[in-house]
């Protein structure tokens, strides 16, 4: 049961969570676009004040790319099919002098690129983590997201390539996972998240995985593994 998103209004926010980008960091999620992105201006995750402060993993009409702090390489000259599932990430090494910023569709590297300014600025709690648009920029995501997740280090294209089925699979530098899938007994429960405006959900999920309990495996008892009580998210630490 993914998130669906109009296009036009929907969006979902979760407060004030994952102050960054001043470390290295690894974005990942599962996006189905329900009419052509390619060329417009569409954000999938973000925390955003202004541009010279926060960041956005999405499409832009130059390609798709992680901003941040208004400094936007790469480019990838990638956008997702319409009505089918693909797994988007990107990753920030400062560690690298180049290249220190790569983007990769279905654990395929599509782009990278060198980030003049890779420190970014750290946010606080005036702006809200946001999936799906940017309050006050728009960029309305138009179709489904799922399982948004945020690694505080630098994952390996395999890493990228398990978490494609096997989503928040990888424990070591998890930071923030929301799977955005509902369940039938508590659609929100005790998440932080607020659907914004008309999101909702329907029974698409792209990786019916159940962490902790193997592919395919009970997903409602994973969840109460994890501490899962609704559908947006197991917690997220800054």
């Amino acid at each position: 049961m993914a998130l669906v998103l109009n296009g036009t209004s929907d969006y979902v926010t979760f407060g004030d969570v994952l102050d960054m980008f001043t470390e290295d960091r690894t974005i990942v999620a599962h996006v189905n676009p329900l009419i052509s992105v390619a060329g417009s201006t569409r954000h999938v995750v973000a925390k955003w004040s202004d541009w010279s402060n926060g960041y956005i993993f999405g499409m832009a009409s130059s390609g798709w790319r992680l901003n941040i702090s208004g400094v936007y390489p790469p480019n990838a000259n990638y956008a997702p099919p319409i009505g089918a599932w693909t797994q988007m990430a990107a990753s920030i090494d400062r560690s690298l002098g180049t290249d220190a910023v790569r983007v990769y569709a279905d654990g395929v590297e599509a782009a990278r690129a060198n980030c003049p300014t890779p420190n970014g600025n750290n946010l606080n709690g005036s702006v809200s983590f946001c999936v799906g648009a940017v309050p006050g920029l728009g960029g309305y995501w138009p179709g489904k997201i799922a399982h948004v997740q945020v690694y505080g280090r630098v994952l390996s294209p395999e890493e990228i390539v398990t978490l494609k089925t096997a989503p928040a699979s990888i424990a070591d530098g998890l930071i923030g996972y929301w799977p955005l899938v509902a369940d039938a007994v508590s659609p929100l429960g005790g998440a932080t998240g607020t659907l914004q405006r008309g999101a909702t959900f329907d029974e698409d999920d792209p990786a019916p995985y159940s962490p902790g309990g193997g592919q395919g495996g009970d997903q409602a008892a994973g969840r109460r593994r994890l501490g899962l009580r609704g559908n947006l998210g197991i917690g997220m630490r800054t």
